[in-house]
């Protein structure tokens, strides 16, 4: 168990750090936040002048708030510039400026002008102001600009006369690739469900893909696809189609690329005629969901679930209530379809899988596709007990039996994630305190509060192949693998040191705590918090005004690991303060301890009370809290590139609902509290190689919901998080189907009171589109629904889509004319029509007969292609086209053989000619195997018997 924070005792985890002594500077936050406690009181107070600290200069950054030499005043901005993007149809790019400040008060203000060519641009900032949303340093300015190679000059001016300079340079305009009338173009884009069609959101395209085209004439035209997966040819005569258009260097990742569909003809197609929509569609199977998979997302259960040998059952409640469903309520995982819009937790459609008894508290969960096992990960959760195999404890449940079963307590592997004593000796009980006043309910006591996310693991991920799984170590601060074929287990620490010289990976008067993974194009990305909870003006009996100033300490990083080199890259991809303006988790009573974060407190501090109640029948009084303090839960990364964050809040999970708190305002033991939970989403913008935070709502391009409702950085938010009083309702669990332009969130209050369930938001407008009542619990907490729910306080863990494995299966041949009889498909030589093809297996046996098109094209569907159900683009069997024969048997990985009967009119004079497939098949045949059941790809081969007419002439087996 660590230290608490308001002893001063060292620092015990392994290789962390010593607090800092700094008996100045120490001082000099005392009198600061003194001053701005005053001005948040509405008391003047004297402007203070920072002394020079005596540390080394070159360790020192020019703070506004002091008059700085011109000359001088360069060190203390950090200046991220975008790389182009299109918007409005000119270059643009975002110049994000981080501004730290000290020494000024409510009434003062900063200046932040960005001036490139005859432009200028202004943001200004008023320093802890509003009263009850103070902004704390530092801020964060961002500027879109032209892209135009132009340099710029960022000057910040504040009101007591301190001045900061810095320079950059705008990107160059972004590479205008146009494909117009009389030109061939098209795009290599990922198409996320395999269908072959370029649907709406299906924008994003595959760079470095090889396009040659060879016309008519035998003339060559070379190029690659750019950053979008775009190309376009230009100048090829238009009296030169037809012409024979090829894709080469195509990633292994992507196998042969997806079904063939309206907009993906093949890797080899022969355009007639100019056309901008010669497509070629592609997909990494690590990408690939149907339109509406499950969504599976762990839920706490208060109590030790250890101890629970029947659950008990109710039919009604001395009120009269039923409670039809409390055998089912005791799971440790909730699942519903992802496309479910509902504000009724008993629907038919939600699910209740994994016993409690079997797991204990969950936050992590990670789904392997290609073995149908949903893998889950043990957490400490104030209230909540572990399962049989404590804080190391992973679990897995068969999707295909329904069977839940432990995996391993890594503790056993050798790795430390520390320990907690017992859940009975923790003084969790699973005793239901029924029909007092109309209540069925839970009330827990639990000795754990500094340990929750010190102790145990994080998050989850799995690799994209399925065989090793991810998570961090909270105790340890490290990342770790386990191997689910071998067993083996790997540590991997972490690039951070709190200790550290390097800026980029240091942390300010407190830790570095990960938790968030994600895996994502042969990396796993980490998240980690800089806590804040060695800052000297930390405390339980702190105050708010000292709490502002430590504030400052507060950044969120996330590293990248990369998997086949075994190494983390030494800097953070992406790096940014907690300081900026955050909403409220409930907003009634307007005090500045409820908006924004917190540092990270062992211990509950006096200031996390808000209010109480007397009027909740047989449990007396009530008191609630609120102490938002930041955990980096997960990362997803929509199709563009840009990563979503979703943050948890510690001080949530450090307290209950309804539950007894043995500190705080009340710490007799017997007063019961309830909290609520105030994470955030956030969203970061990509455009080559840099991520740029959102600002007043707008991600690089688009904006999304609310720019300018003072509950995010620059004053705005990208996604709506509102609900009735709550301004941030975000539990810390994310998950996103590419290509849906959506994100699904874990959220308390999803659509009704005194609820947990998901919400999801629109990618482009950051507005709600749906949102999904998994847990009820009811009004604080009497009527009590579901009594071991966590209402408001943070109920639900991690968000896991549990996608199938892209089962498209096809097989296919073009027959063609070979005029020249050199076995290659030329652009002037056309595709043999209405020819009968037949698929043999290895016995020699007819497994299917197709009949090929206008192009010579015939294709081979298996029947349980996703293309062919409810949601797919042929569930109506008249859109099946005709040159294709849907078959039942078509078997992964298994070699068939396309045979071309010879009596037949199109073929009328034709003569075989070698080299020909091997008996007993007979010939003309072409060997063809189908994807294989663990990576199924569609298996074309563009294999043709090739005649030359006119008259009997020999021919060619040939691939394009």
């Amino acid at each position: 168990m660590s230290r608490r924070l308001y002893e001063a005792t060292p620092h015990p985890d392994p290789g962390g750090p010593r607090r800092r002594t700094r008996p100045l500077a120490n001082i000099l936050r005392l009198v600061l936040a003194l001053a701005q406690m005053l001005a948040l009181l509405g008391i003047s107070a004297v402007a203070v002048v920072q002394p020079t600290l005596p540390e080394p200069i070159a360790s020192l950054q020019p703070l506004i708030g002091l008059p700085q030499p011109a000359q001088a005043a360069v060190g203390g901005l950090t200046i991220t510039t975008s790389g182009c993007y299109p918007s409005g149809g000119l270059s643009k790019s975002t110049v994000q400026v981080e501004i730290p400040y000290s020494g000024l008060v409510l009434g003062d203000r900063i200046t932040a002008t960005l001036t490139t060519g005859s432009t200028t641009i202004t943001k200004t900032f008023l320093p802890e102001s509003p009263a009850v949303q103070p902004v704390v340093s530092p801020v964060i300015a961002a500027f879109e600009i032209s892209a135009n190679s132009a340099p710029f000059t960022v000057t910040v001016r504040d009101s007591k006369g301190g001045l900061q300079t810095g320079t950059g340079v705008a990107p160059p305009p972004c590479p205008t690739l146009t494909c117009n009338a009389g030109n061939l173009g098209g795009q290599a884009f990922n198409d996320y469900n395999s269908d072959g069609v370029k649907n709406t959101l299906e924008t994003i395209g595959v760079a470095g893909i090889r396009v040659d085209v060879q016309d008519r004439l035998g003339n060559t035209y070379s190029t690659t696809t750019d950053v979008d997966g775009l190309y376009a040819f230009t100048t090829i005569p238009s009296g030169n189609y037809p012409v024979r258009l090829q894709f080469s260097n195509i990633p292994a990742v992507y196998g042969q690329g997806t079904a063939l569909g309206a907009n993906n003809a093949s890797s080899v197609q022969f355009p007639s005629a100019p056309i901008c929509t010669a497509h070629f569609s592609l997909l990494n199977p690590a990408d690939y969901s149907e339109p509406n998979p499950t969504v599976a997302i762990p839920r706490y259960n208060r109590g030790d679930p250890l101890s629970v040998g029947v659950v008990p059952t109710f039919a009604f409640s001395a009120i009269g209530n039923p409670r039809p469903y409390q055998t089912s309520m005791f799971s440790s995982v909730v699942m519903y379809s992802s496309t479910l819009n509902t504000n009724n937790a008993y629907v038919a459609g939600i699910q209740r899988r994994v016993p409690a008894g079997q797991t204990g508290s969950l936050w992590g969960a990670a789904w392997a596709k290609q073995r149908s096992m949903l893998y889950l990960s043990s957490v400490l959760r104030r209230y909540a007990g572990y399962g049989p195999l404590g804080p190391g404890g992973l679990y897995q449940w068969n999707r295909l039996t329904n069977a839940t079963s432990p995996l391993v307590d890594v503790r056993s592997l050798g790795i430390n994630v520390g320990s907690i004593p017992s859940n009975a000796a923790r003084g969790l009980t699973a005793t239901l305190v029924s029909f007092v006043g109309g209540e069925d309910h839970y009330r827990e006591r639990d000795t754990v509060e500094a340990e929750v996310g010190q102790v145990g693991m994080g998050d989850l991920e799995i690799s994209d192949d399925g065989n090793t799984l991810y998570f961090t170590n909270l105790h340890l601060r490290t990342l770790h693998s386990y191997d689910l074929v071998t067993g083996a287990a790997a540590t991997y620490t972490l690039p951070y040191s709190d200790t550290s010289p390097l800026p980029s990976a240091t942390c300010v008067d407190g830790v570095a705590r990960p938790w968030a993974t994600k895996v994502k194009d042969g990396k796993v990305y980490v998240g980690v918090v800089c806590d804040g909870s060695l800052n000297p003006s930390l405390g339980y009996t702190a105050t708010a005004a000292s709490l502002l100033a430590a504030r400052s300490d507060l950044r969120a990083k996330v590293f990248a690991f990369d998997i086949a080199a075994g190494t983390f890259a030494p800097a953070p991809v992406f790096d940014f303060p907690l300081t900026y303006p955050k909403g409220a988790p409930i907003g009634s009573n307007d005090t500045p301890r409820e908006y924004g974060w917190w540092p990270w407190t062992d211990k509950v501090p006096a200031l996390a009370f808000i209010n109480s109640s007397n009027n909740y029948g047989a449990y007396g009084r009530i008191d609630f809290y609120i102490w938002p303090e930041p955990i980096l839960m997960d990362i997803e990364f929509d199709v563009d590139g840009s990563m979503v964050l979703a943050f948890g809040d510690r001080g949530a999970m450090q307290m209950g609902w309804g539950d007894h708190l043995t500190t705080g305002a009340v710490a007799d033991g017997n007063t019961l509290h309830a909290a609520f939970v105030g994470g955030d989403l956030l969203r970061a913008y990509k455009r080559g190689n840099t991520f740029i935070l959102e600002n007043a709502g707008k991600a690089g391009p688009t904006t999304g919901c609310c720019p300018t409702n003072n509950q995010g950085p620059g004053g705005g938010e990208f996604y709506n998080e509102n609900f009735a009083g709550h301004e941030e309702v975000m539990m810390g669990g994310l998950a996103l189907r590419p290509g849906s332009g959506e994100i699904i969130g874990a959220v308390m209050d999803p659509n009704t009171a005194q609820a947990s369930g998901t919400r999801t938001w629109s990618n482009t407008t950051g507005q709600q589109v749906r949102s999904v009542r998994a847990v009820n619990s009811d009004t604080y907490p009497r009527l009590q629904i579901d009594p071991a729910s966590f209402g408001k306080a943070g109920g639900m863990g991690d968000i896991e889509l549990m996608s199938d494995i892209p089962r498209y299966q096809e097989v296919g041949t073009r027959l063609w004319t070979d005029i020249d009889g050199d076995g290659i498909q030329d652009p002037n030589e056309p595709g043999l029509a209405n020819t009968v093809v037949v698929l043999y297996d290895l016995a020699g046996n007819a497994v299917a007969t197709g009949t090929t098109n206008a192009n010579g094209v015939v294709v081979f569907m298996a029947n349980g292609d996703p293309r062919l159900s409810s949601s797919g683009i042929y569930s109506n069997s008249a859109n099946i086209p005709s040159n294709t024969t849907v078959i039942t048997g078509l078997v992964p990985g298994q070699q068939y053989v396309l045979r071309v009967p010879l009596t037949q009119t199109s073929l009328d004079g034709v003569l075989p000619s070698p080299p020909m497939p091997p008996s007993p098949i007979p010939t003309p045949a072409r060997w063809i195997r189908t994807g294989s059941s663990s990576t199924p790809t569609a298996a074309r081969w563009a294999v043709s018997r090739s005649p030359r007419l006119p008259g009997p002439h020999r021919a060619t087996w040939s691939t394009p």
